[in-house]
């Protein structure tokens, strides 16, 4: 088996996905994997032509990767998603032994986007109760 020819990334992707479906993931996980995975190796074809197979991967690749969806506007989350892809995707192929380097290794995963208040103000709170009148029913739900 030396002499055999190293798997592309799109043969070493639907590997990866198949390994996922034998382990009962769920196909919003298998598709979500694949959407991220595909969008990652359109992203090193449209960049870098040398890649051809997973070893060829670098961490610039990564962050350049990670940098290029942040220009899109895409958020912290959907980021931090995206690298949480990768990572699973270099662990199968450091399992298969396709690796000598782990490119993901010392990325920084974004940060993720701190959520808007979720609790209304006493004032708020107050004008909300007040909507009620006196029907007990609203007031009991609000």
């Amino acid at each position: 088996m030396p002499n055999q020819k190293p798997p592309t990334i799109d043969e070493s992707i639907t590997a990866f996905l198949r390994t996922l479906s034998g382990a009962n993931k769920s196909a919003a996980t298998i598709t979500a994997y694949w959407t991220d995975l595909q969008q990652f190796a359109r992203f090193l074809s449209e960049t870098n032509c040398l890649i051809t197979t997973p070893a060829d991967i670098t961490r610039t690749d990564v962050t350049e990767f990670l940098s290029s969806l942040a220009t899109q506007g895409n958020s912290g989350t959907t980021r931090a998603r995206k690298l949480a892809s990768l990572r699973a995707y270099v662990r199968f192929l450091d399992i298969q032994d396709l690796l000598t380097k782990d490119p993901t290794l010392g990325v920084q995963t974004p940060k993720k986007e701190r959520g808007s208040r979720t609790a209304l103000r006493a004032d708020e709170y107050t004008k909300l109760l007040s909507l009620a009148g006196a029907n007990p029913r609203d007031y009991a739900i609000l």
